[in-house]
C-alpha cells in the first residue's frame, strides 16, 4: 500500500495516485486523521476528480497530476499511495541488505534511504494484506511469487506490467430532464423534473416569459437527423431553465447543448446563470471560438457555421469544465461562484450587453451534479445524418466513378472522399 521514496520519522508528505470512489471514501479519509502525515499531491487521469481531492484533503499547495510520472518524479514526496481501480499492476518489492526498493509495472518507483531490519528482515513467514491497525481493503491477487535473491532492475524491467483486459467505462450517469424539440405541438416538452420556458428582452432588458412561441420566433427545423428535429432561436428570444431542484442553489452541475451557430462572427452568448440578463453570459462563441476569459478557461478555435457541436459544460464546486464534441477543451483554475452557481434557473442564448445571435438547438440535458472526463468523453459528437454535412449521394444510371487512384469504384452509396465522376471530381462529405 505504501511505495517509499525514502523511509524516515519525520512527518510524511504522501502523494496519492488515483482519487475514486474508494480513495475519496475510506483511504483519504484515514490518512487525514493522521497527526503524522500530510497529502501534498494527487493524479488522476479525470483531472477533476484530482482538483476535488487536492482541495478536500490535500495541503493548501498541494499539487494535481494527469500522469503519474511526474508524480512519482516529485522529490518532495516521501511515500506514494497507488488506490487505482479496475486496473491491474505489477508490483515487486526487492530487499537488499535490509534496504528496500519498490517497482510498479517495472519502473522503480521508490527506494529506502536507510536499513530497517525490523520490518524487511525475512523470518519464517509474512502476511499479505494484513495491517495491526485495520488499514486494510478489499483487494484482488492474480499472482504472486517469490525469490530468495534480490532481483536486479534489469530483471524487473523484463517482468514489466500485467496483461490487462478491456477495462470496463465509468457508466454515463442519467440525466435529471431532456429536450429534443421533437414535438410541434410543444415545443419545449420534456422528460424530468425540470422545466423549458421561452422568454423574450423586454424594454427594460429583463426577460419576460411567453406562452407565444410563434410572437417570440422560435421556428421548428430540420435537426441533425431524421429522427432529431430542432429549434431555432433569434436575437432577444432565450431560453430560460428552472431546475425545480428543493436544495434551491446548485454549485454542481452539468450541462449538453447540441447547437449550430447560423454565423461565426463577433460575440454569441449561449449560457449564463443570471436569470434577469444582468451581466454578461457565462458562455459564448466568438468568432470561430467556444469559451469564456474566467479563471484561465479562454477560448478555443474550432467552431464553424452551419455545423453542429455538442457543448457539455460541467460545473463541480465552481469550477468548470468545458468538453466539445466529447473532448476536453479546458477547466478553471479557480472556483467562482458569480459565474456558475446556479439559483433557480439558468438563461440560455441572453447576454446584458446584446452579443447575441440567432442559433439553432437540437437537444438540451441537464444533470443536477457535475459528469467526469469519462461521461463526456463517451456523450461524444451530436449525431448527424450523412456523417455531417447532408445526405450522402446515390449514385444512379452508368456513371462511372473512381477514386483519386484510379481504382473503379463499384458502390451504390459513397462514403466520405474524394471521387471521380464522368471526368469530373466531386467533394462527398
Amino acid at each position: 500500500k505504501n511505495t517509499h521514496r525514502r523511509f524516515n520519522m519525520n512527518k510524511h508528505r504522501i502523494g496519492i495516485i488515483g482519487c475514486g470512489g474508494i480513495a475519496n471514501g475510506k483511504h483519504m479519509p484515514s490518512i487525514k486523521k493522521l497527526g503524522d502525515c500530510e497529502m501534498v499531491a494527487f493524479c488522476d487521469l479525470i483531472e477533476e476528480r484530482a482538483v476535488k481531492a487536492a482541495k478536500e484533503f490535500g495541503t493548501p499547495d498541494a499539487k494535481v497530476y494527469t500522469d503519474y510520472h511526474a508524480l512519482l518524479a516529485d522529490e518532495s514526496i516521501d511515500s506514494v499511495r497507488v488506490l487505482t481501480q479496475n486496473k491491474w499492476h505489477r508490483i515487486v518489492v526487492v530487499i537488499r541488505d535490509n534496504y528496500a526498493s519498490v517497482y510498479i509495472d517495472g519502473e522503480k518507483v521508490g527506494q529506502s534511504t536507510g536499513t530497517r531490519e525490523d520490518i524487511w528482515a525475512l523470518t519464517q513467514d509474512v502476511l499479505f494484506f494484513g495491517d495491526n491497525d485495520g488499514e486494510e481493503v478489499l483487494n484482488d491477487v492474480a499472482e504472486i511469487r517469490y525469490w530468495d535473491v534480490p532481483l536486479q532492475d534489469a530483471h524487473i524491467a523484463q517482468l514489466g506490467g500485467v496483461t490487462q483486459g478491456e477495462v470496463e467505462k465509468e457508466p454515463v450517469i442519467d440525466p435529471i430532464s431532456v429536450w429534443t424539440f421533437d414535438d410541434a405541438e410543444n415545443l419545449l416538452a420534456g422528460t424530468g423534473v425540470a422545466e423549458l420556458q421561452c422568454a423574450v428582452k423586454g424594454e427594460d432588458g429583463t426577460p419576460k416569459t411567453t406562452d407565444d412561441y410563434a410572437a417570440a420566433g422560435l421556428v421548428t427545423i430540420a435537426g441533425p437527423t431524421s429522427e432529431n428535429a430542432a429549434l431555432t432561436v433569434p436575437v432577444d428570444t432565450y431560453l430560460r431553465m428552472i431546475h425545480n431542484d428543493d436544495r434551491g442553489v446548485l454549485e454542481s452541475y452539468s450541462i449538453l447543448m447540441d447547437i449550430r451557430p447560423k454565423k461565426v462572427s463577433g460575440f454569441q452568448a449561449l449560457f449564463q446563470t443570471k436569470v434577469n440578463n444582468e451581466d454578461d453570459g457565462a458562455m459564448f462563441l466568438k468568432d470561430n471560438q467556444i469559451g469564456i476569459n474566467s479563471a484561465g478557461l479562454g477560448y478555443h478555435n474550432g467552431i464553424e457555421a452551419q455545423k453542429w457541436y455538442r457543448v457539455v459544460m460541467a460545473v463541480d464546486d465552481g469550477y468548470m469544465n468545458l468538453y466539445l464534441d466529447g473532448r476536453k477543451l479546458a477547466g478553471s483554475k479557480s472556483a467562482d461562484m458569480n459565474k456558475w452557481r446556479m439559483l433557480e434557473s439558468v438563461l440560455f442564448f441572453a447576454d446584458n450587453d446584446g452579443e447575441e445571435g440567432v442559433i439553432d438547438i437540437a437537444e438540451l440535458r441537464y444533470w443536477n451534479e457535475s459528469l467526469t472526463s469519462s461521461m463526456v468523453e463517451q456523450l461524444g459528437a451530436v449525431e448527424v445524418d450523412g456523417s455531417g454535412i447532408g445526405s450522402i449521394p446515390t449514385i444512379k444510371g452508368e456513371n462511372t466513378v473512381y477514386d483519386l487512384s484510379g481504382r473503379k469504384i463499384n458502390a451504390v452509396k459513397l462514403q466520405k472522399g474524394i471521387y471521380i465522376i464522368n471526368g469530373r471530381k466531386i467533394v462527398v462529405r
